[in-house]
């Protein structure tokens, strides 16, 4: 407390003595004095409030109430107050503080915040202190000022952000304006991801991450509702099943194994056509993500039955965070990474895989011969279709595309992955 004495405005200005305040402190924390019998020179060092000719004109110079009336209407009805008086409040009754002056105090505030625990005890003492020598409704006046200061700035803030999203519904997709005119921008949107571990790559993140914020610019979705967006990364489960299926090239059986790590530096490329060959078979994908498939509906399930004890800006212990979609997840493997790194790639040629959660696995197993142009619950997605159509299609319209129709709709696109619902917009590349 001592470091923070010396930055009040009364100490910095020499009106006051830092020894003698904090002396006074100690005797009214440790209850040698109850507040009577203190000097009013030293009640307002520790109140760090100027001299009461100072106080007076200062509040002469910020508004016209007498400073009786400032306090109370301040205590009672702070939404009343002019930004000159919230300011003064604020301030503890000084004006024109200097750089210096308002840097010390900012200074001596973060120190205090070297840990939330030191932090809270030694506001909690100054509280204590202060309170006993306060006047009526001066504590509230001066915590009421802060706290509408505050409330006004998150409205300007709230206003800024509508007259920005509002300037982009314009020409914005229809599920866009939809989504704005939920919650406005309040809650968050996006989609669970499970990360293959072997396939973390931050090269990765940063080019997928680009791409999705110029996808979402072309669909009127950038700004305030572009800042909710969010994906949600689930702790991959260690499954042997998993974790631990081997690679499989499905390429010629006399090449080399494709690469499972990319190196920073330049990307391996592969022989051929641009389309990297499969790393798994059908069953062993079928496997992974059954597994994964699993996990996602214990941690959805797990969200639903807590709805009831959290609250809907809150994510449940170990449950989905409020918009993460719960028809469907992402799944990122190597070739989802090697897919958008290839040096030959363009970036409609980066996809991820998207989860069915709600498939039901027949019960024979897929065999690695199975035909492509079957359905086995989960499907390639373009990436900068995450925050466009494929994103309209499971939020609002899951009962008209089921994902299986959406498969079908992917058939025709460049590498399976979809694209649109549209036939006319399938092919586009």
């Amino acid at each position: 407390m001592e470091d923070y004495i010396k930055a009040f405005t009364c100490v910095l200005r020499q009106t006051n003595d830092p020894d003698d305040i904090k002396n006074n402190f100690t005797a009214l924390l440790d209850g040698s004095s109850d507040g009577t019998a203190i000097s009013a020179h030293d009640r307002l060092g520790v109140l760090d409030f100027p001299d009461t000719a100072m106080q007076e004109a200062n509040v002469a110079a910020s508004t016209n109430l007498p400073r009786a009336e400032l306090v109370k209407r301040a205590a009672s009805c702070p939404s009343e107050l002019s930004t000159q008086e919230i300011t003064l409040l604020k301030q503890r009754f000084w004006l024109d503080l200097t750089k210096a002056e308002t840097d010390a105090r900012a200074a001596a505030e973060r120190a205090l915040a070297v840990t939330e625990e030191h932090w809270q005890r030694v506001t909690d003492q100054l509280k204590k202190a202060r309170a006993m020598l306060y006047d009526d409704d001066e504590e509230a006046a001066l915590s009421n000022a802060w706290t509408e200061e505050w409330r006004r700035r998150m409205v300007a803030r709230k206003q800024l952000r509508k007259q920005q999203a509002e300037s982009r519904l314009a020409t914005a997709q229809p599920w866009v304006k939809r989504l704005w005119d939920e919650d406005h921008a309040e809650k968050n949107w996006g989609y669970a991801v499970y990360r293959d571990p072997e396939a973390f790559n931050e090269g990765y993140e940063v080019r997928r991450d680009a791409t999705l914020r110029q996808a979402q610019g072309r669909a009127g979705c950038g700004g305030p509702i572009g800042n909710k967006w969010r994906l949600q990364y689930l702790d991959w489960p260690g499954d042997p099943k998993v974790s631990q299926t081997p690679l499989h090239n499905s390429a010629n059986q006399d090449s080399e194994l494709v690469e499972t790590h990319i190196e920073p530096g330049r990307p391996k490329l592969f022989s051929g056509p641009f389309d990297p060959p499969d790393l798994y078979t059908a069953s062993q994908l079928q496997e992974r993500f059954q597994a994964l498939r699993q996990h996602f509906i214990a941690t959805r399930d797990h969200d639903s039955a807590s709805q009831g004890t959290a609250s809907d800006s809150q994510t449940s212990p170990g449950g989905l965070q409020d918009g993460i979609l719960r028809n469907c997840f992402l799944v990122i493997d190597q070739q989802c990474v090697n897919c958008l790194l290839d040096e030959r790639a363009h970036p409609d040629d980066a996809w991820v895989y998207a989860i069915d959660p709600d498939y039901q696995q027949p019960a024979d197993t897929i065999s690695d011969d199975t035909q492509a142009n079957e359905y086995r619950g989960y499907m390639r997605v373009r990436v900068d279709q995450l925050v466009n159509n494929f994103f309209d299609a499971r939020k609002y319209h899951e009962d008209e595309y089921p994902m299986q129709m959406l498969w079908q709709a992917a058939q025709p696109s460049r590498l399976q992955a979809f694209v649109s619902v549209k036939e006319a917009e399938q092919q586009i590349w």
